[in-house]
């Protein structure tokens, strides 16, 4: 039973793929995150002429989403990101400096 146990724990150890892939040239951002819950404009600069591969749901489509969340056992909130999106299409942005 221990190594079956073993088996299954190897088995499920392999490559993350619910990531969309970076793009070959992505330059990683000069930021370190706070760790407060919190995005805002100390935490991440923006990164112009970067682009940014984005998955967006197709015009008119619904997509139900828990806004609250829930609270873990550790009294932390999280949400349920596991919703079905093989409808979402991919695109890409890149950020220009205005004027």
């Amino acid at each position: 039973m221990r190594g079956l146990a073993l088996l299954m724990l190897a088995a499920a150890c392999g490559d993350n793929l619910t990531h969309p892939p970076a793009p070959a040239n992505a330059a990683a951002p000069a930021c370190l995150p706070h760790l407060d819950g919190r995005l805002d404009a100390t935490g991440l600069a923006p990164a112009l002429g970067v682009p940014l591969t984005l998955y967006v749901s197709p015009a008119g489509a619904t997509v139900p989403f828990d806004l609250a969340g829930a609270l873990d056992v550790g009294g932390h909130r999280v949400w349920d990101w596991s919703q079905d999106a093989s409808h979402d299409r991919q695109t890409t942005a890149v950020a220009t400096a205005l004027g």
